[in-house]
């Protein structure tokens, strides 16, 4: 059995053998001045991670080519700060085991976990077990409970409020105390009720669906002045209750090469939140332009603003509390969370300028059409 240092050294080639068929990548290290300097890669590390030992001598320059994320690599070096320390304390041969994505040679990030301990006193092993098929799994189920949550959030509240208002209107129909001169006068609210509740069930299933899906669907160039009309007409009724009056400022035609169902889903939840927002006979302005390569569409309301504290929430992607609209109207605190998730998603920016009391400056960036093309 190789037990000491001198040992180990004299049959090293033999130890190179012998690490070679231990089915998961391994490092061996011997220190040198208290520092891990690497020894042998053995063949499943170069067929799993790809560096050379040349390219990573030492720890510290496995560390920036492993973990090139400074603020990650920082965690993990504190971890093994730690864990070496009790090691010494405790005096146990192996330190404990940590999972960490790890950046290999072709690129791509796989998770480990990863192993280190003594086999003498200045030979050292380093072992990587590969989990990242239970990473990604685990994950994925994550997303997936959470997009299950957001779903049900929505339903529960965005589709049970027309709900409830077509089950009354019915009910009335039913009794007969809904003659027949007024029925034909709400009729086109209970189109207009369930044209809504059809896009939105429509936009929720293709958000969740996108969420799921690891491709991105290729872009394609539409008007972005139509999509933005088509958006205003569908909402139009729902404003008109509060006596809102929607502007907008044709500055440009846009010609957006992006996912337009994600953008229409983007400008109706931001259209809907001015609404929803905005008191009875106040206005709201829609405006866009170019910038460059990217076009900008900002819609500007009379409403009660948005607390900058809320403002850095969404920023963070933070769950926002729901909060009813100046009439009444239920919401699920996930539409410019929602928003800003799908706009990066799609190459572009949210910004939010608000005050409480002064109105709010919703707009987002979309990549545009190149004269080129």
């Amino acid at each position: 059995m190789l037990t000491s240092t001198q040992t180990v050294a004299h049959n090293m080639p033999l130890l190179k053998r012998l690490v070679d068929f231990i089915p998961v990548p391994v490092i061996l290290y011997e220190f040198k001045d208290g520092t891990p300097s690497h020894l042998y890669l053995n063949k499943q590390f170069l067929a799993v991670i790809g560096y050379s030992l040349d390219e990573i001598p030492g720890i510290n320059e496995w560390f920036d080519i492993a973990y090139p994320d400074p603020a990650y690599q920082k965690t993990i070096r504190q971890y093994w700060a730690s864990q070496a320390d009790k090691k010494q304390r405790t005096g146990s041969t192996f330190i404990e085991s940590v999972q960490a994505c790890v950046r290999c040679k072709d690129g791509s990030d796989r998770w480990f976990e990863i192993e280190a301990g003594e086999w003498t006193d200045t030979i050292g092993i380093t072992t990587f077990m590969d989990i990242d098929d239970l990473i990604r799994q685990k994950q994925y189920l994550e997303q997936l409970n959470a997009v299950k949550d957001k779903l049900f959030s929505v339903i529960s509240h965005d589709v049970r409020a027309p709900l409830a208002s077509l089950q009354a209107i019915l009910t009335l129909v039913e009794s007969g105390d809904l003659s027949p001169e007024k029925l034909r006068e709400v009729i086109p609210l209970l189109s207009q009720q369930l044209t809504h509740i059809f896009a939105l069930f429509d936009n929720l299933f293709l958000w969740a669906s996108k969420q799921l899906v690891t491709h991105k669907t290729p872009p394609i160039p539409f008007n972005m002045p139509d999509l933005i009309d088509q958006n205003i007409g569908l909402l139009q009724l729902v404003a008109q209750q509060k006596k809102i009056t929607i502007t907008t400022v044709r500055q440009t035609l846009l010609a957006v090469l992006a996912d337009r169902e994600m953008v229409d889903i983007i400008f109706r939840n931001i259209l809907s939140n001015a609404i929803k927002f905005t008191p009875t006979g106040g206005t709201i302005t829609i405006q866009y332009q170019q910038h460059g390569r990217m076009g900008h569409i900002e819609v500007l309301d009379t409403g009660i603003g948005i607390s900058q504290e809320t403002i850095g929430k969404i920023a963070r992607r933070e769950m926002l509390t729901s909060q009813p609209g100046t009439a009444n109207e239920k919401g699920t605190g996930l539409g410019l969370v929602f928003c800003q998730e799908t706009i990066e998603a799609i190459g572009g920016s949210l910004s939010i300028t608000s005050a409480p009391g002064q109105g709010s400056r919703v707009g987002f960036s979309v990549p545009l059409v190149s004269s080129k093309n």
